[in-house]
């Protein structure tokens, strides 16, 4: 695919942003250095980011005996993004606010407890945040449902089903808008906490209190979704339970250990994934005990997966919305080594 000039330039652009969110300070020569563009590529692009304001000026250079070089900084406030996710558990709606600078610093965190949420609370939410934050760039929503390009489909919030939230607030507040699903994302920022310890796969099951298990799937450091973004609806899996009665038999815990094993092991079947995360607030020490023996004795030899527990979700989740608010930040493009 050959680039023309304008892609060119916002992938040269985005190089320098790369380096400069990495480190405190760069000379204009260091910079050509560790992106490999030319001094007059980088003076171009330096000039730019200077006069918006998404770079500043920290001093210059320590002397080395000639003309000292000024150092250039990112202004991480220069844009804000917002993380939004509604959460159903035990009966009750919950929605968590954050709005973000670019390495991920709150500059608000709230949750609120409505008694309903549909799309045009969501509208009305997003006009305020917007009028609060005026550098506000990105809506990065979560949603407990089957997400495709922007409509939520199937959810645990019958009021949002069928909402084409990105399409909506798009056209409303001419912004860019991230919709995607809780677990997808809350797997995304798990795998990407654990740095340069990535597994080549990696499956992340969400099983809130008394309500309907999903799962997220990471490949190659990319989230599985399907061919019509049903991938990881592991309580459609044809195990015993229906689903209306998969919440309630949490409550009897050798009926729940048993269907809990049998959708690990048709995961480690079918994706024989790295590492098996498993969340959720009421899963006791006692409980992950029993459960890991119970894996172990119905596994065949050398396949026992690597099983990690995660009581909460919400700092994967809110890692795994920001990783993909920052996507919509760039380019497009990705280096990748071969």
């Amino acid at each position: 695919m050959k680039l023309n000039t304008e892609k060119l330039k916002r992938f040269n652009t985005d190089l320098i942003r790369s380096v400069l969110k990495e480190g405190e300070a760069f000379t204009r020569n260091a910079l050509a250095f560790e992106t490999g563009l030319s001094l007059s590529t980088c003076s171009n692009i330096l000039a730019e980011l200077l006069e918006s304001g998404e770079i500043g000026l920290s001093g210059l250079e320590e002397s080395t005996g000639g003309r000292r070089s000024r150092l250039y900084c990112y202004n991480h406030n220069y844009r804000t993004l917002a993380l939004v996710y509604p959460s159903l558990e035990k009966g009750e709606i919950s929605l968590h606010l954050s709005v973000v600078n670019t390495v991920g610093k709150p500059l608000l965190e709230e949750v609120r407890v409505p008694a309903k949420i549909d799309g045009d609370d969501l509208i009305e939410l997003s006009g305020e945040l917007k009028g609060r934050f005026e550098n506000l760039s990105v809506l990065s929503f979560g949603m407990p449902a089957v997400v495709r390009r922007g409509v939520i489909g199937l959810c645990e919030l019958k009021t949002l089903s069928g909402f084409d939230l990105k399409g909506v607030l798009e056209r409303e507040y001419d912004i860019k808008v991230s919709v995607g699903n809780d677990v997808n994302s809350a797997a995304l920022g798990y795998h990407d906490s654990l740095q340069s310890d990535h597994p080549e796969s990696l499956v992340y099951l969400y099983y809130p209190e008394d309500g309907i298990a999903g799962a997220g799937i990471i490949v190659h450091g990319r989230v599985l979704r399907g061919d019509r973004d049903f991938a990881g609806e592991i309580s459609y899996l044809p195990l015993g339970t229906a689903l209306d009665k998969q919440g309630k038999i949490q409550k009897n815990r050798k009926r729940f250990t048993e269907h809990l094993v049998k959708t690990i092991q048709s995961v480690n079947c079918l994706i024989n994934p790295g590492v098996i995360v498993i969340s959720g607030r009421w899963f006791t020490a006692d409980f992950q005990t029993k459960l890991v023996e119970n894996v172990k004795l119905t596994s065949p030899e050398g396949q026992i997966p690597i099983i990690q527990f995660e009581p909460d979700m919400d700092d994967s989740y809110k890692r795994g919305l920001f990783h993909r608010g920052m996507k919509l930040l760039t380019c497009g493009f990705e280096m990748i080594d071969l």
